[in-house]
């Protein structure tokens, strides 16, 4: 049954008007309504920040084929952007605990950020509930998947829910009217990509770009809400001339959500170009209901520069002894902090606290899951410290044209999350030579980074130095792949070697996709026993000479 008193009921029917009486293909969507509450952290990410709605609705989607996962990622993305109160529940089919970390964040929110749960069924009831908050549908197709993209674009745009021929006569039963038709349209997906940049970017109501693979629905909830141009292209697709030509021709400094990369190899070439053409990557392509998550906004947290968490101070460098430093990475992609982290054998081990942990997490947190954010902030220990991973997104910033903006925003946002250390990927910043360092010096927000991260893997050379200004920075002199007992290996190298060789500090780049919390704890731990001192990075920072 229509939901006639849905938030978004007396929008829709102006949007509807609008299209009726002027054709509102040729005008741009107003999507955003409401006070614009953004600061200006907020800003590098978001186009708006709904408020969270009184009531909130889960859509079980469990066991749901990918067509409907799809339906019901665009009905979230046009609910939420009035108010958002749609949250979906998946399965854990892909063996990534993904419906288990909703629901854990959905409990949390219920019991301590204002989150009232009024109603839970499944996708076609919702689609009947909220019928009247949607402008119509688009008709989309496996076999030509660029239009599942292009289908997301005018969702944004137009609130068009996306669907497949399948869904029909749901549709059709809930009132909703067929738009358009998507098949067919364009031959490939250049040049579907080249005309919806054409067409629609210039109109479109968010400023920064959504680079999704049309394999995924996680995402589409947040482009949609935010009002953001939808395409895909990885450096060796066909299509990947286009993605260029897009990212060459759109305004510098705007955000990039999804990821452009199945390989180590494509990653570098992607992040090179996003870094020469001014974007800046917030790797989410597989992170859920951030329509939702981005309106959960917290009690304040308290303390800064680290006197909420990671207090140890500084290092008990022992003079002959080996001092470790250990930090887990990939951070800058969103699903470690709403997946990945939430594991019982992650962040939410018993033995958390036992141990000094460095833990890579996105800038972005902040501003699009406050109250995620929030929940690391203030259940971090003394002995868990929150690194600033890549800065406000994945460049490499001595290829960045305006490094002024990339790191003085940086490090404001670090600032904001009372982050005191920064870990980059950028290759330049292996040499203590790179001019890029004067950078970050400069853009330093009141003495911090105190210290730097660089790189995920050992490159040759010794893992320690100073900047020319002085800052201590730590290269890790392990392998990308390593587990933890390769990882205490390493470490006995060190201890079993000739006291000559003995670093001032050892930093080990942990990958958060082979290391779990607990793994470490279980295999490093007993090393303290043969001399081994372990150290928060913050720490081990103090013992670079």
């Amino acid at each position: 049954m229509a939901n006639n008193n849905a938030p978004g009921h007396k929008f829709m029917l102006s949007l509807a008007i609008c299209i009726l009486a002027m054709g509102c293909s040729r005008e741009k969507a107003t999507l955003f309504p409401g006070p614009d509450t953004l600061n200006s952290v907020d800003r590098l990410y978001l186009s708006y920040r709904p408020p969270l709605a009184p009531q909130s609705y889960v859509i079980d989607i469990q066991g749901e084929p990918f067509e409907r996962e799809i339906l019901a990622a665009s009905l979230q993305g046009i609910v939420n952007r009035r108010s958002a109160s749609v949250y979906l529940v998946g399965d854990n089919s892909d063996n990534s605990n993904a419906g288990a970390s909703e629901l854990f964040w959905l409990n949390l929110y219920q019991r301590g950020d204002g989150v009232k749960v009024a109603w839970e069924g499944d996708l076609d009831d919702a689609v009947h509930r909220f019928s009247e908050d949607v402008n119509g549908y688009v008709l989309v197709s496996s076999s030509e998947p660029w239009t599942i993209n292009a289908g997301t674009t005018l969702a944004a745009l137009y609130g068009y829910l996306v669907a497949f021929t399948d869904e029909r006569p749901l549709l059709e039963s809930a009132g909703i009217p067929l738009k358009e038709s998507l098949i067919g349209r364009w031959q490939d997906s250049s040049q579907c990509y080249l005309d919806l940049w054409k067409t629609y970017y210039s109109r479109m109501p968010g400023r920064g770009l959504g680079i999704l693979s049309p394999d995924e629905y996680r995402l589409r909830d947040f482009l949609i809400q935010q009002g953001l141009l939808t395409v895909y292209g990885r450096p060796t697709t066909d299509d990947w001339d286009t993605i260029k030509y897009i990212l060459d021709n759109t305004p510098q400094n705007i955000p990039v959500f999804g990821y452009l990369s199945q390989t180590g190899e494509e990653e570098l070439a992607a992040v090179m170009e996003l870094s020469g053409t001014g974007k800046y990557l917030i790797p989410s392509d597989t992170t859920p209901n951030l329509s939702f998550h981005v309106a959960v906004v917290p009690r304040p947290y308290t303390g800064s520069n680290g006197q909420a968490y990671g207090t140890g101070g500084p290092a008990p460098c022992k003079a002959g002894g080996v001092s470790v430093a250990i930090a887990i990475s990939d951070g800058d992609n969103l699903v470690m902090a709403l997946n990945r982290y939430t594991w019982q054998n992650y962040w939410n081990s018993s033995l958390r606290g036992q141990f000094p942990m460095g833990w890579s997490l996105s800038l972005s947190l902040e501003s699009v899951a406050p109250a995620v954010a929030a929940y690391y902030l203030t259940t971090a220990t003394a002995n868990d410290e929150l690194i600033g991973m890549l800065g406000i997104g994945y460049v490499h910033p001595s290829f960045y044209p305006g490094k002024d903006f990339f790191f003085s925003n940086s490090f404001r946002a670090m600032n904001a999350m009372n982050m005191r250390d920064y870990w980059t990927l950028d290759p330049v910043l292996y040499s203590p030579d790179a001019s890029t360092w004067t950078d970050l010096y400069r853009y330093r927000v009141n003495g911090y980074p105190y210290g730097v991260l660089s790189g995920y893997m050992a490159v040759g050379g010794q893992g320690y130095f100073r900047t020319p200004d002085g800052v201590p920075v730590l290269v890790p002199v392990n392998g990308y792949f390593d587990t933890p007992t390769v990882l205490a290996s390493r470490i006995l190298s060190v201890v079993n070697g000739p006291p000559s060789g003995i670093p001032p500090v050892v930093f080990l780049s942990a990958s958060s996709w082979s290391n779990s919390l607990e793994d470490m704890v279980n295999v490093l731990k007993p090393l303290e026993s043969q001399g081994v001192t372990f150290l928060l990075p913050y720490q081990a920072f103090h013992c670079v000479p």
